[in-house]
């Protein structure tokens, strides 16, 4: 399991059975939706496309729309705070900025749910739940915002209450898909790995054209080992928008992965040649104390030492990976143990690949202990 831990805790419902709640009926006609306050048909569809965008992780068509929209409708200030939360950090506070100069000539829930894209601006995380929890009783009809009240709940890993929110959505308008894609980060993220996949599954069945359901499962299958179906997910992705970065990403994820199960499995039976062609040409370990380690022959020698002085097995677990043409870069953290199940030592390392022919190869390589280092005894 990599970027993401699966604890255990224990769920309300687990997800399996949060799914079975699409057959409830859905809420009364007279539960009203938020306003959009705007005298243009063509930007309010526009808002509404970009809206859709957001709730499904594509965010350059959210941009996109939100900026047709603000085009149709310069005055739109619910377009301006939706952007803003799809904009690069460079971007996120002009926008936000600009909904706060429209805020005057919107309604009062919109001027309310800018406040709260105020407040997570501002790092008060509660303050912004405080709000969104308002307006979702206000109304309750309004999938979105039960749905981004949910992804609120998420990111502070909150899960049962992100998990009666995606629901909440879901008893609105049972085939709201993006609430199925995070039930199923939700459910990963309590352990459920079952019920995620069911939801993820779901997901693909109600958007089958559209790439995020296929990168979600993708993900899923990645984060569990399941490496050829991870791979078999994330085409189908690009299958559908061959500019849809981040399945391209994982494609690269994968490959990494599979190499550093084999670079254990080659540490773990003392196998430095098989570890060396890990290495691609011209490839450098950087430890540290030590100059630059290069050539496959180095290289064996110096992890030939490392079991000459005990070492036993090494367990790598990824937090990045992000790729660019034929060069990647990799963050994690190691923990390296002796034949007796000591860990000899902990800590974090960065790796740069390169790309030869189809396969990806450790390029530099470099590592420091998150130990802290032994100091001279003082007189």
């Amino acid at each position: 399991m990599k970027r993401f831990s699966a604890s255990l805790t224990r769920w309300v419902l687990p997800v399996s059975t949060l799914i079975l709640l699409v057959v409830l009926p859905a809420v009364p006609a007279l539960a009203q939706q938020m306003p959009v306050t705007t005298d243009s048909d063509e930007a309010r569809a526009l808002f509404e496309e970009g809206l859709r965008a957001t709730a499904n992780v594509d965010r350059a068509k959210a941009r996109a729309r939100f900026d047709a929209a603000l085009e149709k409708d310069p005055n739109l200030a619910v377009a301006h705070v939706w952007r803003a939360s799809v904009s690069p950090p460079a971007e996120r506070a002009e926008h936000l900025q600009m909904a706060q100069a429209h805020a005057g000539q919107a309604s009062e829930a919109e001027q309310k749910l800018i406040a709260a894209f105020g407040a997570f601006a501002a790092g008060d995380r509660d303050r912004e739940l405080e709000i969104l929890n308002g307006l979702a009783q206000e109304y309750p009809g309004d999938s979105y915002l039960q749905h981004f009240r949910g992804v609120r709940y998420y990111g502070a890993e909150r899960y049962d209450e992100a998990a009666a929110a995606f629901n909440q959505a879901i008893a609105i308008d049972p085939d709201f898909e993006p609430a199925y894609n995070m039930l199923g980060y939700t459910a990963f993220a309590q352990g459920d790995n079952a019920g995620a996949e069911k939801a993820l599954k779901t997901y693909q069945r109600l958007a089958p054209d559209d790439p995020n359901p296929y990168d979600s499962l993708g993900e899923l299958y990645l984060r569990t080992g399941r490496y050829d179906e991870a791979t078999a997910e994330f085409e189908k992705a690009l299958a559908r928008d061959p500019e849809f970065e981040v399945s391209a990403n994982n494609l690269v994820w994968v490959q990494v992965e599979k190499s550093n199960q084999q670079f254990e499995q080659h540490f773990a039976q003392q196998d430095a040649g098989a570890m060396a062609s890990l290495y691609g040409p011209g490839g450098m370990l950087l430890p540290a104390g030590s100059e630059p380690i290069e050539g496959a022959d180095a290289i064996t020698a110096y992890w030939k030492s490392g079991f000459d002085a005990g070492l036993a097995s090494v367990d790598l677990e990824t937090d990045e990976v992000l790729s660019r043409d034929d060069l990647a870069y990799e963050m994690g953290h190691y923990t390296i143990k002796t034949a007796g199940g000591d860990v000899a030592d902990t800590g974090k390392y960065i790796v740069i690949w390169g790309k030869d022919g189809d396969a990806w190869q450790m390029y530099r390589d470099i590592w420091n202990s998150s130990r802290a280092p032994e100091m001279d005894a003082q007189n």
